[in-house]
């Protein structure tokens, strides 16, 4: 995510924090809690040229670059692999697509169950005038850094990086940029809030990420982590219900 330098006060956690949760770290849950606060700016700073010149999403446009990618018709499975989506957010967005005339849909040549999806002309042309400016902000540079950053992580899986920065060219350098919020396996994957998602998609991406959270925890107790109990659940379901409290009013 990336955010512009707009002022953010600083959530405090309460004094008496340590004396009532004996060997939590105030400190630590203030770090914890300053981190998990701002909105998606990264994907937003992504989808800004998209959706301002086209009205595509970034997952719609990401569509069109995989069939661009690709050099031909793909089935749609295809597609919602590479984008890690369900097969239900897949056909909601071709559905989209297709409306707006930038995918057809064709039967396979020699398999007429299936069906291949095709780039039409004014998708290829979107394509072709967008790439260059999302290519822009993703930079190898960029990617080296946050992958250096996760992998110093303890056990972080998978996630995603809220960060504030100074200005687009040092972003790309990967310099001079702070994370402000870090979300984990708990959060939820942000396409579900664009109002083209059905609600059934939704269920079945989150499903599917549950799903993907279960194998993971399921792993580590192979490898000996031990679950939290039910008093330590307890314990940070009361400190997040009071720091959420203090977060500020937003949509």
């Amino acid at each position: 995510m990336l955010m512009g330098m707009a002022d953010i006060s600083t959530i405090r956690v309460p004094s008496g924090y340590e004396r009532e949760f004996p060997g939590a770290s105030r400190s630590a849950a203030e770090i914890a809690a300053n981190l998990v606060r701002a909105a998606t700016e990264f994907l937003t700073e992504i989808d800004r040229p998209t959706r301002k010149a086209a009205g595509l999403s970034a997952r719609g446009f990401q569509t069109l670059a995989i069939l661009d990618g690709a050099g031909g018709p793909l089935p749609g499975y295809s597609i919602a692999e590479q984008m890690l989506i369900s097969s239900a957010s897949m056909t909601s967005l071709l559905d989209t697509l297709q409306r707006r005339a930038l995918i057809e849909r064709h039967p396979h040549p020699t398999d007429r169950r299936k069906v291949l999806i095709h780039l039409t002309d004014d998708g290829q042309r979107i394509v072709d005038q967008q790439l260059p400016a999302i290519h822009a902000v993703i930079t190898q540079a960029l990617i080296a850094r946050i992958d250096a950053i996760a992998k110093d992580i303890p056990d972080f899986h998978f996630g995603r990086f809220d960060v504030r920065y100074t200005n687009l060219p040092a972003l790309r350098r990967g310099e001079d940029f702070s994370i402000i919020e870090i979300n984990g396996v708990g959060s939820e994957a942000t396409h579900i809030w664009d109002p083209a998602t059905r609600l059934a998609a939704i269920w079945g991406d989150q499903l599917r990420h549950y799903g993907a959270a279960w194998a993971i925890g399921a792993a580590m107790r192979r490898r000996g982590a031990r679950p939290s109990g039910l008093r330590a659940m307890y314990r940070d379901w009361r400190l997040q219900r009071r720091l959420m409290r203090s977060y500020p009013i937003n949509d």
